[in-house]
C-alpha cells in the first residue's frame, strides 16, 4: 500500500500538471480564434468541447484508480484514521467519476468550468488523502514488523524516583 500511496500523491501531482495543460491548450484555442466573427465562435466551443472530454475520459481513469486506492487501504490497513479517510475518499472519487460522466453525457461547453474546478478539487483532496494514507501505511508496516519500541518520555517511574 505504500507504494500505491505513493503512486496517488504522483497521480494527485497529475491532476495539477494535466489542468495547466489544458488550460494554456485553450488559451492557444482563444489567441487563434481571436477576430473571428460567425463561426470563428462556433469553432471555438467545439475546441473547449473536444478538450473538455478528453480531459473527463482520463479525469474518469484517475477517479477509478483513486478509488481502488481508497478500497485497497480500507481492506489492508486497520487503523480508525485510514477507515475514515477511505471511506470519505470512496465517497468523493464516487462523486467525482459520476460528475465527469455528467460531463460527458451533456457534452456542453458551458459545464466545463465547473468541472475544472472539480478536477482541481478532486487533486487537492487527493494529495492530501493519499499524505495522510501514506503515512499511515508506513506506521502500519513498522508496527506489523515490530520496528517501533514504545517510548514514554514521562514515565510514572522517572517521575517519582526515591533517594
Amino acid at each position: 500500500m505504500r507504494v500505491l500511496n505513493t503512486i496517488g500523491i504522483l497521480a494527485s501531482v497529475g491532476i495539477f500538471w494535466y489542468g495547466r495543460y489544458i488550460i494554456s491548450a485553450i488559451d492557444k484555442l482563444f489567441r487563434s480564434s481571436y477576430g473571428y466573427y460567425g463561426t470563428g465562435y462556433a469553432h471555438l466551443d467545439a475546441g473547449i468541447t473536444n478538450l473538455g472530454l478528453n480531459g473527463a475520459f482520463f479525469m474518469i481513469i484517475v477517479g477509478f484508480f483513486f478509488l481502488g486506492l481508497y478500497i485497497g487501504n480500507l481492506n489492508q490497513i486497520l487503523r480508525r484514521t485510514v477507515k475514515v479517510i477511505s471511506i470519505i475518499g470512496i465517497i468523493f472519487s464516487s462523486l467525482f467519476i459520476l460528475m465527469n460522466i455528467i460531463f460527458i453525457a451533456n457534452n456542453n461547453a458551458d459545464f466545463f468550468g465547473a468541472t475544472y474546478l472539480a478536477w482541481w478539487l478532486f487533486g487537492l483532496i487527493g494529495l492530501a488523502f493519499s499524505i495522510v494514507l501514506l503515512v499511515q501505511a508506513v506506521r502500519d508496516y513498522r508496527q506489523k514488523m515490530g520496528l517501533t519500541t514504545t517510548q514514554y518520555s514521562d514515565d510514572v517511574i522517572d517521575d517519582f524516583d526515591v533517594i
